[in-house]
C-alpha cells in the first residue's frame, strides 16, 4: 500500500459525488425552494457565478459540513453526503429540471472523488482532493473541484446519448454494407441528423468543455486546480473522440440523405413518364375512333368574315402577305393590321 493511500485510510477520507439528471436547472425556483423546505440554506459564493447555487446543511450530522453546488447545465454535487441523503435531494430537483434524463441513464453514470482536510495547501494528487482546513478560500476550492466532476458527469451523459444513437443506425449500416433497402424515410433521416447537430451544439458551444471558464483567468491557483482534475477526468481525450464519433455520424446521415434524395427524383421522373404516355395513348385513341370532331354546322358556324380596319396609325402588311386569325389563313388587301387581334379585328 503506498504512502497516499495510509494517508487517506488514517484520514477517514469523505466523498464528492457529482450527478446530472437535467438539461438545465432552474436556480431561482431551486433557492425559493430550499429557503421554503428549511432543510438547506442556499446562498451564491461569487458575484462572477451566476450559473452555480451554493447551499449547505442547516443541522449537522457529523464532524464536517454538508455541501452541495447545483450547477445550471444540470449538475449536482454532493460533497459529504450519504447515499439517502443524495437520493432525496434529487427527487426534490425534478419539479426544476427542464428535459430531465431517465433515472437508469442518471443513476448508470455518476462522477466521485475523496477527499480529506489536512493542514497544508489546498491540492488535487493521483484523483484525491486534500482541502487545506486553513484556507479562506474553502468554498471556491470546493466550486473548483465541483465544476470538473460536474463537467465530466455531464459528458458521460453525452457519451451514453451518443453510444445510444450509435446503436439505433447499426442496422442502417448493416442494410447498406448487404445492398438492401433503406428503411427510412427522408423525415426520419432529417430528425437523426438533427439530434446529432444538437448534441454537437452541447458539446462544443454550449458547455467548458473546449477551453478554460473565464472565472479561472484571474485566479491561478483555483485554475491551477481546475485544470489538473480536467486532466484526471480526460475531458479533452473524451470529447475529440465524441467529435469523432459524431463526424462519422454526420457522414453517414449526408449519404443517406443523398440517396433517399435520388429515389425521390426518380420515382418523380417515373410518375412523369408514365402520365406522358397515358396522355398520349388517349390523344391516339380520340384521333383513331374520331372523337371529338366538330360537325359540319359547328364548322360553318366558326367560318369568320373579317373586316380589315383601315385608315389607323398602326403599321400595316403589303398586298399579297397572310395573315393567321383565329386559325383561319386570309390573304390581306391592299392595306392590313400588322396584328389582327381582337382590338383591331371586328367578327362579323
Amino acid at each position: 500500500m503506498c504512502a497516499l493511500s495510509l494517508y487517506l485510510s488514517s484520514k477517514s477520507s469523505l466523498t464528492a459525488v457529482a450527478y446530472s439528471t437535467a438539461e438545465e436547472y432552474n436556480l431561482m425556483s431551486i433557492l425559493s425552494a430550499l429557503n421554503k423546505q428549511g432543510l438547506y440554506k442556499g446562498r451564491a459564493i461569487s458575484e462572477d457565478l451566476t450559473d452555480v447555487l451554493y447551499a449547505s446543511a442547516k443541522y449537522q450530522v457529523g464532524e464536517e459540513p454538508r455541501e452541495l453546488f447545483f450547477f445550471r447545465e444540470g449538475s449536482v454535487v454532493f460533497w459529504n453526503f450519504p447515499e439517502i441523503e443524495r437520493k432525496a435531494v434529487l427527487q426534490f430537483l425534478k419539479p426544476h429540471e427542464h428535459h430531465a434524463y431517465s433515472s437508469t441513464l442518471v443513476d448508470q453514470e455518476v462522477e466521485a472523488l475523496e477527499f480529506v482536510y489536512h493542514e497544508n495547501k489546498t491540492k488535487f494528487r493521483d484523483g484525491n482532493i486534500f482541502l487545506s482546513a486553513q484556507s479562506t478560500e474553502n468554498d471556491l476550492e470546493k466550486y473548483t473541484f465541483s465544476s470538473g466532476l460536474a463537467l465530466s458527469v455531464k459528458l458521460a451523459i453525452w457519451e451514453a446519448s451518443l453510444d445510444t444513437y450509435v446503436e439505433s443506425i447499426e442496422g442502417i449500416i448493416e442494410d447498406m454494407k448487404e445492398g438492401r433497402s433503406i428503411k427510412m424515410t427522408r423525415e426520419q433521416v432529417f430528425r437523426k441528423t438533427g439530434e446529432l447537430f444538437s448534441l454537437r451544439h452541447l458539446i462544443n458551444l454550449s458547455s467548458d468543455l473546449l477551453d478554460t471558464p473565464d472565472f479561472y483567468w484571474d485566479r491561478p491557483a483555483l485554475e491551477s486546480l481546475y485544470l489538473k482534475v480536467i486532466k484526471y477526468m480526460n475531458i479533452s481525450r473524451r470529447t475529440k473522440v465524441m467529435n469523432e464519433k459524431l463526424t462519422h455520424c454526420c457522414e453517414l446521415m449526408e449519404l443517406l440523405s443523398h440517396h433517399l434524395e435520388d429515389k425521390h427524383h426518380v420515382r418523380l421522373e417515373v410518375m412523369i413518364i408514365v402520365l406522358i404516355m397515358v396522355e398520349t395513348a388517349i390523344a391516339n385513341c380520340f384521333a383513331k375512333f374520331g372523337f371529338g370532331k366538330p360537325s359540319k354546322t359547328l364548322r360553318k358556324s366558326q367560318k369568320l368574315k373579317l373586316k380589315i380596319v383601315v385608315n389607323l396609325e398602326l403599321p400595316f402588311h403589303t398586298e399579297g402577305d397572310f395573315v393567321t386569325a383565329n386559325n383561319n389563313l386570309v390573304t390581306c388587301g391592299s392595306r392590313a393590321v400588322e396584328d389582327i387581334a381582337e382590338n383591331h379585328c371586328l367578327m362579323i
